[in-house]
């Protein structure tokens, strides 16, 4: 993965991977993580570092097998307890240091594993992750969500993932007249009516890669 923060004082580099497995909603939980960490100090130790990542402040943190469970009652915008198009929710995480120094650190969001049944696409369209509650900026392999951390602290990371409701923000720049346009809706809605009557085909794995650069200490 390339350099994401390009600064001079930036001295050690620190990659987690989480992966999520979304597993049928009708079963009751989404999340499965696993955490997979290693630290390349290039060299020389500069400082104590380590980068913690949890599911709850000031939690333990995450490791091979444990789990997240986001049930159907726990999401935001859905009184029915049943996921439809329009249905929304957050992936809180906790990330925090050991280190005397100032950590900056960035969420990626990789959902190409994502799919229903034997199709990839339809899961990737329909679904979106982004920085923000109003759903303006997103997150993926090359958008990441990015913050810092002060030594010794912690901060909490919200992902919010969100089952666009119609396909008004992602009609093609190719398409011109009306009838183009209105085309396009109208198959947008029959997949969205094809992903609730087939919601126990939701599958595959929702992986999410959290680098992290700490600054130089002062001398």
């Amino acid at each position: 993965m390339k350099k994401i923060f390009n600064k001079k004082n930036s001295i050690a580099i620190l990659i987690t991977a989480i992966v999520i497995t979304l597993i049928p909603v009708g079963v009751g939980a989404w999340y499965i993580l696993s955490r997979n960490a290693g630290v390349n100090m290039f060299g020389a130790k500069i400082s104590q570092w380590d980068l913690i990542i949890s599911d709850t402040p000031g939690g333990k943190p995450l490791k091979d097998g444990e789990s997240i469970d986001i049930k159907v009652s726990d999401f935001v915008n859905v009184t029915s307890g049943v996921m439809a198009p329009g249905t929304y929710g957050t992936i809180d995480l906790y990330v925090r240091t050991t280190s005397d120094t100032v950590s900056e650190f960035a969420i990626y969001i990789d959902e190409s594993q994502l799919k229903l049944g034997d199709d990839y696409e339809i899961i990737q369209k329909h679904f979106k992750f982004y920085t923000d509650e109003t759903f303006t900026k997103e997150v993926n392999m090359k958008e990441p969500l990015v913050g810092s951390i002060s030594p010794n602290k912690e901060v909490k990371a919200t992902v919010y993932w969100y089952w666009a409701y119609d396909g008004s923000d992602d009609i093609p720049t190719n398409l011109t007249t009306q009838a183009e346009i209105d085309k396009f809706l109208y198959e947008w809605d029959l997949e969205d009516c094809f992903i609730s009557d087939n919601q126990d085909k939701l599958g595959g794995n929702l992986h999410v890669y959290v680098s992290a650069y700490q600054q130089e200490p002062k001398r």
